[in-house]
């Protein structure tokens, strides 16, 4: 932010108001619904249609059925013990493209068919990702950036 905290608090606290209402204002546009606790990103949509071609959001298959269709790629992620989602780069990924591309309730579907690796298909970016566990901790072994 442009405006520093110590010089003015209080142009600092409307900038920082302001920004977070466009980042509000870009979330609503983006599609994504707000939710009034965590436990809430967990259960399903009661609207949403079950796993087929009308699939709007990314659902858990079984281990078999993951990279099985032709015109989806197969995508990796490691998710380490503190919570650190990373692609096939070790790049920590960030909330949104989680939600996006696998869903923020991944980590409690591990031991649905295997307890360290999940499978997700996205219908709409035509992606099956798998999951693997890592039962060590990221910031263990990566520097901090």
């Amino acid at each position: 932010m442009t405006a520093d905290l110590e010089a003015d608090p209080v142009a600092y606290e409307k900038e920082r108001q302001s920004k977070l209402q466009d980042y509000r204002a870009m979330v609503r546009e983006s599609g994504y619904r707000s939710r009034t606790s965590p436990k809430d990103l967990l259960e399903d949509d009661p609207n949403e249609p079950p796993p087929g071609d009308n699939v709007t959001k990314p659902y858990v298959i079984r281990p078999e059925e993951f990279d099985t269709l032709d015109n989806y790629d197969a995508v990796c992620y490691t998710y380490y013990a503190d919570g650190v989602l990373v692609d096939e780069d070790e790049d920590p990924l960030e909330i949104p493209e989680i939600a996006t591309a696998i869903g923020l309730d991944f980590a409690s579907h591990f031991g649905d068919y295997d307890e360290d690796s999940v499978h997700i298909r996205n219908d709409l970016r035509h992606i099956d990702y798998e999951i693997v566990r890592d039962l060590r901790k990221y910031g263990d072994f990566h520097e901090s950036e």
